[in-house]
């Protein structure tokens, strides 16, 4: 399993989870609407909890996942 996890990424195959694709904009102007987390979540495909960390991460960095 190891050898085959270093061939890959040695091809360049990504691994793992991929990243949510998330707009800290968007999801400001949608609480700004008085949509809750988990209304948005449902919306981007995620869960609340996904865009609860997001926002908390984004204002302090405002960088998108």
């Amino acid at each position: 399993v190891k050898g085959g996890l270093r061939r890959a990424k040695e091809k360049g195959k990504l691994l793992g989870r991929p990243k949510a694709d998330l707009n800290l904009k968007n999801i400001l102007e949608m609480r700004e609407q008085g949509l809750s987390f988990e209304e948005i979540g449902n919306k981007m495909g995620v869960c609340a909890a996904t865009i609860y960390n997001f926002t908390k991460k984004g204002k302090k960095g405002g960088e998108n996942i």
